[in-house]
Order: C-alpha cells, then structure tokens, then sequence
C-alpha cells in the first residue's frame, strides 16, 4: 500500500480455513523478513516466534534469508529454535554477517558450508571450520540452475563422473541448456538410449531438447515405447506443447503396444486442438 501499510489478500476455497493462523503469523513473520527491529521486538511478548508457514519457515529463517542480523539477533535471545536452518538460509543468499552471529553463538552450521558454495559467495570462516560436501552443493547448484557455481564446484572436485547422470536428469527438467552443456563438458555421459530426450520433452523443455540434441543425444529402439507413452500422458492430460515435441521426436500416435493399450490419436478423440498436431493416419 505505502512503505508503512501493507494488506493480506485471503483467497476463499481451501485455503480460507487457514486464515485464523495466516493473521496470527503474519506479523512477526512479515516484521522478520522486513528487517522491522522494533516491530519484532514489540511482538516477541505477544506473538509465539516459532509459528511458521506451511513450509515451517519461522521468523528467524526469514530473517536470515534477509540478512537481517539484528532481528536474528533478537529472535535468537529470545530463545528462536531452528537457528541451523536459518545459518543455512542466510549462507544461500550470501549473508555473510548473519553466518558470522550465528556460528559465533556456537549455532550448528548444518549444511551451511554447502549452501554457501550454491550461493556463489563463498563464506571463507564457514568453510575453513566444516569441509563442505561438494556432491551436495553441486545438487543443489543443478537444481537452482546455479551456471555461473557450476564450474567452479567441477574444479573443486564435484564427481561428475560418477553422479553426472543423476544432476544431468535434474537438470533436463529444473535447469537450462547451458548448465547441461557444462556438465557434459565436465565429464558426464550422456545415456545412449535418448531418455533424456523424452524427460525434457515431457516437461516442455523446448530448449533442453534442441541442446541434447546439438550434444549428440538420439532416442533409441530401446526407449522407443517409453516414447510412445510418453506421448499418451501428454494426451490425456492436454499438454499440447509437449505433445508437439514428443511428435518430433518420433512419437507415433497410432502406436498399441505391450504398455500403451490405446494409441495416442484414439485417445485425443474429440480433442480437435491435439488432433490437428498428428500426421495423417498411416496405412496399416
């Protein structure tokens, strides 16, 4: 409303029987995450500062995420639990004051030493008392498409060749082109049946298709099926798009097999829009 006034839109449906606990929350929550020292002070007396959201995010981790050192200050006197959690949210947005409070409370750093490397600011003090997981990290840079974290977690020691396949089929549905040609250049094999292909498609991932493909990356006979029901999910749940990509893979919409018990054109009966993305009927 203004930088003083803020409101809380409350939906009806499901999520109106949660509006008692959204109003009791709400304001250290939002006090929190605003850096409002003054504000968190008044509510600790009246407030319970372990509620939390459905993700069981209370004030201390967001204030932390925000790099608010004088409410986590607050908030942690006042007997905050969940201040680990909070380091590790604070070590992922870079916040390196808040990390220095908490570890020199004597607060657990948890998997905050990974999380700082994910963040691309590496938090020297946090690495030099714990020796991060660097597989760890490297999961979590593929899942948050971390381009720029990826090649230095590579030169680090991050083993590619041994999970490469695991963060190569994250990264076909959470991550970009450019992060899966920095793991192909890093040592991971591409699988040589084209699954990846299929998991991209599935997931709409246009671009991630075409930089398989530039990569050399072909659907197999082996995944051929897998393919073909592939494309019977798309049609069933109405995925026009990924419809269209499966198709350009190979997808055949006439296909009845040992899975696939009703082809795809039979089930987009009645569904014009998809039926238009098939080719003619083939002869049989």
């Amino acid at each position: 409303v203004d930088p003083s006034t803020y409101c809380l839109e409350l939906w009806h449906g499901p999520t109106c029987a949660f509006k008692d606990m959204a109003l009791q929350m709400l304001p250290q929550l939002l006090s929190a995450a605003l850096g409002k020292t003054d504000c968190v002070r008044a509510l600790l007396s009246r407030c319970d500062i372990e509620a939390g959201d459905v993700r069981e995010r209370t004030p201390i981790i967001y204030a932390a995420a925000a790099g608010h050192t004088d409410c986590v200050r607050l908030l942690l006197f006042a007997g905050a639990k969940h201040a680990t959690a909070a380091m590790e949210k604070a070590a992922l947005y870079g916040h390196h004051e808040v990390v220095d409070f908490l570890l020199s409370r004597g607060v657990h750093p948890g998997r905050a030493a990974e999380w700082s490397l994910v963040s691309g600011k590496p938090h020297a003090g946090l690495l030099a008392r714990r020796s991060p997981d660097i597989n760890f990290a490297m999961t979590c840079a593929v899942l948050y498409n971390r381009v720029a974290v990826v090649p230095q977690l590579i030169a680090k020691g991050a083993q590619v060749q041994r999970y490469g396949a695991d963060w190569l089929f994250t990264a076909v549905v959470e991550a970009g082109p450019e992060l899966i040609r920095q793991l192909v250049e890093g040592g991971a094999v591409l699988p040589p049946d084209g699954g990846l292909l299929i998991l991209a498609a599935l997931h709409g991932r246009e671009e991630n298709v075409a930089a398989l493909q530039q990569l050399g990356c072909r659907i197999g006979e082996s995944v051929q099926e897998d393919l073909n029901q592939a494309l019977c999910k798309a049609v069933a749940e109405q995925m026009r798009h990924e419809v269209r990509l499966l198709l350009q893979l190979g997808a055949d919409p006439d296909y009845v097999g040992r899975r696939v018990h009703r082809s795809a054109r039979e089930m987009a009966a009645g569904d014009s829009e998809t039926l238009q993305l098939f080719p003619p009927p083939a002869d049989r």
